[in-house]
């Protein structure tokens, strides 16, 4: 939504509708959710152990100065241009390289053998104890 929200801020000009701010204010507020609970995520995906706290304080640090810096740059590219036209365009393809890397760089699953009455679980291992009997999967109830 952050993409969506960088797209609506390009499109708004001295003569916009209102409608577009408040679509720009939803879609900010809707990616900045999400990214709050992302970057420890996906940090964990892939440096997870015992010093995680102290990677995951590092990664922030680098996101934070990273940011300190890309406000500044964007000022000065509008005080040399006077638009923001260059800084949003720069964001979106930021946000297109920052995805592509994670993509490149998260570990590959293989899919597991699926058994239709249990969706995803191992048909060799079940996960019920002491029998089966009555586990209501989904909205049927298992009639054994």
């Amino acid at each position: 939504s952050l993409v969506a929200a960088v797209f609506t801020l390009l499109a708004i000009g001295p003569s916009s509708a209102s409608w577009l701010l408040y679509t720009y204010a939803l879609l900010v507020a809707s990616g900045y959710a999400v990214s709050a609970a992302l970057n420890p995520i996906l940090s964990s995906r892939f440096f997870s152990g015992p010093h995680f706290g102290v990677i995951l304080g590092t990664l922030a640090t680098f996101y934070h100065g990273a940011a300190a810096l890309a406000v500044w740059l964007a000022g000065h590219a509008h005080d040399l241009t006077g638009s923001y036209r260059l800084p949003l365009v720069g964001s979106l393809l930021s946000i297109c390289v920052a995805t592509g890397c994670v993509w490149l760089a998260a570990p590959r699953r293989t899919l597991q053998q699926r058994n239709p009455r249990w969706g995803n679980r191992r048909a060799d291992k079940p996960t019920c104890r002491g029998g089966c009997e009555g586990m209501v999967q989904g909205n049927t109830r298992d009639e054994r």
